[in-house]
């Protein structure tokens, strides 16, 4: 800050022993200032050319998208940051399920831009909401699992073709 600065300043000249304590404090700062703006000129970058080479629709457009917003946050920019993870997540949402893990990612980084800037009921409706899609996952997973150990149910993939033209993976069953 400011006033950091100028103390700093009078002690130097002053010859406190505060001097080297306020420079470097701030020296700090400014140096983690320049990282985090350096880390958000590159994850615009990226967006862009991932955006010209795959388009606006494809993961690795999205993740790219993703983390622009989380380094806009880090970097205190968070109405920016909520604007970019609001289309990520629009986008993500009419491309994968609701409870994919990237969406929840992307809900969870949105609920901490909110929170950032001190919006605390829309970020704890989207950690809410991310807490929701993760646990319905869980009981997704743990649900293919029991039909992978039945295999008398006809979701599971029969023994013996697990490995066969991805039966197992298509099915969702773990091979064992």
């Amino acid at each position: 800050s400011s006033f950091s600065r100028v103390c700093a300043r009078v002690c130097k000249r002053m010859g406190c022993a505060h001097s080297r304590k306020y420079s470097r404090t701030d020296d700090a700062f400014a140096i983690e200032k320049a990282r985090l703006e350096e880390e958000v000129r590159m994850a615009r970058e990226t967006v862009e050319v991932r955006t010209k080479v795959h388009g606006g629709y494809h993961e690795e457009t999205l993740q790219a998208l993703h983390d622009l917003g989380v380094a806009l946050r880090r970097a205190g920019h968070a109405e920016e940051a909520e604007h970019k993870l609001r289309e990520c997540l629009v986008t993500r949402e009419s491309v994968l399920n609701a409870n994919d893990p990237k969406v929840i990612a992307t809900v969870l980084e949105l609920g901490r831009a909110f929170a950032a800037q001190f919006l605390f009921d829309q970020a704890e409706e989207m950690m809410a909401r991310a807490l929701e899609a993760s646990r319905k996952r869980e009981g997704d997973t743990a649900e293919k699992d029991a039909a992978c150990e039945d295999r008398t149910r006809p979701d599971a993939v029969p023994l013996g073709q697990e490995f066969r033209g991805g039966a197992a993976f298509a099915s969702g069953c773990r091979a064992g």
